[in-house]
Order: structure tokens, then C-alpha cells, then sequence
């Protein structure tokens, strides 16, 4: 497997967002996420696959999800923690087999 570079844009990008930003290859593995979404699920996040954090049966093979049209825009996922937060996901395939997740905080 490759090694995936991430466009220094996107990177500094990422560090101004309020939400939370994790970019996958295809097979669901982390190449990059910013400090917000590794807070919001209270894990180094980077070279693991994300169905490992976010359980939801879609991101075990978000290659096969997304060609069989399985894959939905958004999710609302809890986390499994003390806090059991809510946080809404939006998955967006990009250019060269990359795949933009984003974690936004939902406040009650």
C-alpha cells in the first residue's frame, strides 16, 4: 500500500475547522485527522481504520459502501464514552481515492 499525501491546503485547512476532519483511502484507514475530531473521539486516530471509532456497518468497507450505493451522506453517531455525545457525519468521496469525513458536535 501507498503511502497518501495530503495537500498542505487541506492540512491547514483542517486546523481552522470547528469540526471535526478525517481523510481515508478507500479502505477506510486514517491518513490524516485534525486535533478536533481526535477530541471528539478521545483517540489517536491516524493509521487505524475508522470503523474502528465510528461504528457504523457502512464504514467497515467504505470502497464496497459507496459502489453499492450503501453509503449515505450523513450519519448521527453517539460516542462511547462518559459523555456520550452526539455528532452528526457527512462522508464525501474526493479526488485520488480519497475519502473526507466530518465530525460536527450536535449541542442540546
Amino acid at each position: 500500500m501507498t503511502l497518501k499525501t495530503i495537500p498542505s491546503n487541506i492540512k491547514n485547512l483542517s486546523q481552522l475547522l470547528d469540526d471535526g476532519l478525517i481523510l481515508c483511502d478507500k479502505l477506510g484507514v486514517i491518513i490524516s485527522s485534525n486535533s478536533i475530531a481526535q477530541q471528539f473521539l478521545n483517540k489517536k486516530l491516524n493509521k487505524k481504520n475508522i470503523s474502528e471509532f465510528i461504528k457504523i456497518d457502512e464504514f467497515k468497507n467504505l470502497e464496497e459502501s459507496h459502489a453499492n450505493g450503501n453509503l449515505n451522506d450523513e450519519f448521527h453517531f453517539q460516542t462511547n464514552d462518559i459523555l456520550k455525545r452526539s455528532l452528526i457525519t457527512k462522508v464525501c468521496f474526493g479526488s485520488s481515492s480519497l475519502v473526507i469525513i466530518l465530525n460536527q458536535r450536535i449541542d442540546f
